[in-house]
């Protein structure tokens, strides 16, 4: 159910993407990713990492979850007031009065997902990954749709609003209900302080790594312009979102695991390579033929009008080629409750990326995207990897150790997409065939994305069942899916 449900979600975002993209202007997106930009922090310490810290504590009872329900209430309730009264000067500080209104409704939508978090993580310590997908698969579906709806009917960029709305609320009342949890009172005998303490360090980690993620998106809207950054956001959510299908239901089961096994060294290292490769196993290739075939995959997704997209696309495509493993590193913290650690990674890293942002500005998003690409390979990952191997079960060394294979897929794809481009890219040909005149470019370009697609999967197929690294990375992931599905 698992597997399934993210696919699910994704078909619905690739749908939504295309269909809102023909809809909307690009300064339609970049006003709400104005306000969503700034305001979409709340997502990240919404429950001052209480959820996080429920999940890596080995033992949780009913008055310890109650009183950090209400901890996470009063917290995201004070945070949503707070963005409610920054709307105006946002509204003022980007020079769109339309932020004003966008950012009080966009704050409300924000509620739900820390009231509801422990509902999720009492889910999630069940390993009831089921009911997690089923619940975000509905509450996306049922949001897509209504602002697909609104956008039809020409809602402009409420359309947008709508769909955060009713989204928020869906996943947060669907995971009450799955649940089947109702909190207790406040109890003066649960002693969170620990909690709080670790939730503290996560929260503070994931704050300013939000912050340093999303500076390019505010200083684009800020001095660039709500055009500028509609192209740019669109890019960005275009190499996150495959990403986010495979990273989040694999550290939902990550976490936990590891952190049950943070007393078995060697068991603990097998299991984290085993994810970390079925990880990169499954982004690396396609993040590389979507780099390689972006103009075609941005004509497919978003239509005509959106060319500096692909542009855009490719150059922090360069990125998520390793981005799996930094994904992973933040797993070996947690786990093995270093979250102080994680705050000194999380400053020194979200400097560096700040850094690449500020440099890059000057050559207006082109430039933004070329700093953060440059300066995560060259400096920002490799730190990352250095930082959190220093001590622990898995060294720097053994992270390094997973790089050279799915690389190596990824340059397979590369070397077969370059080849086709230059020899044989049939596309027009074949819709002048079939005689779509008026809706030849688009056929054109999916059916070259499609072959590309075809030829690289069978290249990369036949190199991984017919090397001995390839046949058992296929055998370890077929076991981390089995565990990941018995437990949906």
């Amino acid at each position: 159910m698992t597997g399934g449900g993210q696919m699910v979600r994704f078909v619905m975002q690739i749908a939504m993407n295309m269909i809102l993209a023909r809809l909307l202007t690009p300064d339609e997106f970049g006003v709400v990713a104005m306000v969503t930009s700034l305001m979409a922090v709340t997502m990240v310490i919404k429950d001052m990492g209480l959820t996080t810290a429920a999940i890596q504590r080995e033992e949780m009872n009913h008055a310890l979850a109650s009183n950090l329900f209400w901890v996470s209430t009063g917290f995201i309730t004070v945070i949503v007031l707070a963005l409610i009264g920054l709307s105006p000067l946002l509204a003022s500080w980007f020079g769109r009065p339309e932020v004003f209104p966008i950012g009080i409704w966009i704050a409300i939508s924000y509620w739900p997902f820390g009231v509801f978090s422990q509902h999720r993580a009492i889910l999630t310590r069940q390993m009831q990954f089921g009911r997690i997908a089923l619940v975000e698969i509905i509450s996306f579906g049922f949001a897509v749709t209504v602002g697909i709806i609104a956008a039809m009917m020409g809602a402009s960029y409420w359309a947008l609003v709508f769909y955060y709305l009713v989204q928020g609320f869906g996943i947060g009342i669907g995971f009450w209900i799955a649940s089947g949890w109702m909190p207790g009172w406040i109890h003066r005998g649960a002693n969170i302080r620990p909690l709080l303490n670790f939730g503290g360090n996560s929260a503070a980690y994931n704050l300013v790594s939000y912050l340093s993620r999303n500076l390019d998106q505010i200083l684009i809207g800020k001095y660039i312009g709500a055009a500028s950054l509609g192209f740019y956001e669109r890019a960005f959510r275009l190499v996150i979102q495959p990403m986010s299908q495979v990273q989040q239901p694999l550290t939902n089961v990550a976490l936990p695991a590891l952190s049950r096994l943070q007393h078995e060294p060697e068991r603990y290292r097998h299991y984290y390579r085993r994810a970390v490769t079925l990880m990169a196993l499954l982004v690396a290739p396609p993040v590389t033929l979507s780099v390689i075939m972006a103009p075609e995959l941005i004509y497919v997704a978003l239509g005509p009008g959106w060319q500096h997209t692909a542009t855009l696309f490719a150059i922090l495509g360069i990125t998520a080629i390793v981005t799996p493993f930094s994904y992973s590193v933040p797993w070996l913290l947690y786990s093995q409750d270093r979250t102080r650690e994680i705050l000194k990674m999380g400053l020194i890293s979200s400097t560096i990326t700040v850094a690449g942002i500020i440099i890059g500005l000057q050559w207006g998003t082109t430039g933004v995207a070329w700093g953060i690409s440059l300066s995560a390979v060259t400096v920002r990952i490799p730190f990352m990897f250095w930082y959190a191997g220093r001590r622990g079960h898995v060294r720097t060394f053994d992270i390094l150790k997973l790089l050279p294979f799915p690389l190596g897929l990824s340059v397979i794809v590369a070397v077969v997409c370059f080849l086709y481009r230059s020899y044989w890219t049939m596309g027009q040909q074949v819709a002048e065939l079939l005689g779509v005149v008026e809706k030849a470019v688009f056929t054109a370009n999916l059916v070259d994305l499609l072959t590309s697609a075809l030829l690289s999967g069978t290249a990369v197929s036949l190199f991984v069942f017919f090397t001995p690294r390839g046949r058992n990375a296929v055998k370890e992931g077929r076991k981390l899916i089995r565990s990941l599905t018995s437990n949906g």
